[in-house]
């Protein structure tokens, strides 16, 4: 963040209602910025969208233009105001984060066609073999990961669905779900 942007915004609250208010100021790229505040089925719905509305509310403060700079950059900057939300959900940051990182891989696909990529699967059965030697669970050498996963995704009602179209609410219930059904050996 430049810290000239910083010392004016704090300049402009000092002394006023608003300074408390402040939780966390980001200027940034606009780019950047857009994708913090994006809304689901948007083209800027991502990952990082969800990660950071899943713990706080996002809010563009204001757009600030190159020319406000001396040098002036490159680049359009934007000011984003991020109040944490207070109490957090109740969700290990991993899972959700976990889920993310496999359904917006490719966020156009439904999310039964990107789970059954051979490389998730793979990754989805190493992980899982791993939690349960960790819950001392025993494992059948015979089970079938893609079969798991299939009955998994087909029961949850989210198979057809498209990350890109998937509201924070539905990632919430999706991963809730999935760890529900994971915890069987």
């Amino acid at each position: 963040m430049d810290p000239r942007m910083a010392a004016e915004l704090t300049k402009q609250v000092q002394g006023k209602p608003e300074q408390r208010k402040l939780d966390i100021i980001i200027g940034d790229f606009r780019e950047f910025a857009m994708r913090l505040i994006a809304q689901p089925r948007t083209e800027l719905w991502s990952r990082l969208s969800t990660n950071v509305q899943l713990y706080s509310k996002v809010n563009l403060v204001m757009h600030v233009g190159k020319n406000n700079f001396r040098p002036a950059p490159q680049v359009e900057s934007s000011v984003v105001r991020l109040v944490p939300l207070d109490p957090p959900p109740p969700i290990k940051f991993e899972e959700f984060d976990g889920l993310g990182r496999i359904i917006f891989s490719r966020g156009n696909r439904m999310v039964h066609a990107t789970f059954m990529a051979k490389g998730v699967i793979e990754m989805l059965e190493q992980n899982w073999r791993t939690w349960c030697s960790t819950q001392n669970k025993m494992i059948d050498d015979n089970t079938n990961m893609k079969a798991k996963v299939e009955e998994v995704l087909s029961s949850s009602g989210f198979s057809e669905q498209r990350a890109a179209k998937m509201t924070l609410n539905d990632l919430l219930k999706s991963v809730e779900f999935i760890m529900s059904r994971v915890g069987k050996c």
